[in-house]
């Protein structure tokens, strides 16, 4: 009966400590589970922090698309034009990423609730580094969208300019054909001058052929009029 009571005693102690190491058991899995919801804790912090970056995003979007509604008050080319319809087409791929990030919100309260894999976390950890990537090339688009349409307010300027020019160079043409017109007019003045005294000359010419003529007659008459004198 001793043994018997030993043995029921040591049965019991086997039992505790076998309830003992199931316990431990379970407390290393939930210090394990504690640890991958740390990890989960630190990772869904840096999903917030990258939500908030997105939102910044938006917020650049919304102000480059006013830019875009002023670049569309210039006067585009055909190639520009289409090339801004593929901007706006990556504008309605950011917005379809936005609906992702929605998405991933939900994704985030519906993984609270599960117990996840350190591969699936790596997984949508490397997704999300993809979809930032992704992201940063399409600010990098967006900020030489800004660049052309500095270039083109420059070109409107330099347009403005360039016709300001041909106007002065048109004013400058007609300026010249009117000095042009000045010389020949200056021209037929001084050869008017010179046909007027060489008219004048000549009328002087004729009234001194008029007076030779008429001395002539004299001399002739004069002459005559000595002969009869001498005849008498």
């Amino acid at each position: 009966m001793l043994w018997l009571a030993d043995t029921d005693a040591e049965a019991d102690s086997l039992e505790l400590t076998d309830a003992l190491v199931d316990w431990l058991a379970d407390t290393d899995a939930e210090a394990d589970s504690l640890e991958l919801t740390d990890a989960l804790a630190d990772w869904l912090a840096d999903t917030d922090a990258e939500v908030d970056s997105l939102e910044l995003t938006d917020a650049l979007v919304d102000s480059l698309a006013l830019t875009d509604a002023e670049a569309d008050s210039l006067e585009l080319t055909d190639a520009l034009a289409d090339w801004l319809a593929d901007t706006d087409a990556e504008a309605d791929s950011l917005a379809d990423t936005d609906a992702e990030v929605d998405s991933l919100a939900d994704t985030d309260a519906e993984a609270d609730s599960l117990e996840l894999t350190e591969a699936l976390w790596l997984a949508d950890t490397d997704a999300e580094a993809d979809s930032l990537a992704d992201t940063d090339a399409e600010v990098d688009s967006l900020t030489d969208t800004d660049a052309e349409a500095d270039s083109l307010e420059l070109t409107d300027a330099l347009a403005d300019w360039l016709a300001d020019t041909d106007a002065e160079v048109d004013w400058l043409a007609d300026t010249d054909a009117e000095a042009d017109s000045l010389e020949l007019t200056d021209a037929l003045v001084d050869w008017l001058a010179l046909t007027d005294a060489e008219a004048d000359s000549l009328e002087l010419t004729d009234a001194l052929a008029d007076w030779l003529a008429d001395t002539d007659a004299e001399a002739e008459a004069l002459w005559l009029a000595l002969t009869d004198v001498e005849a008498l």
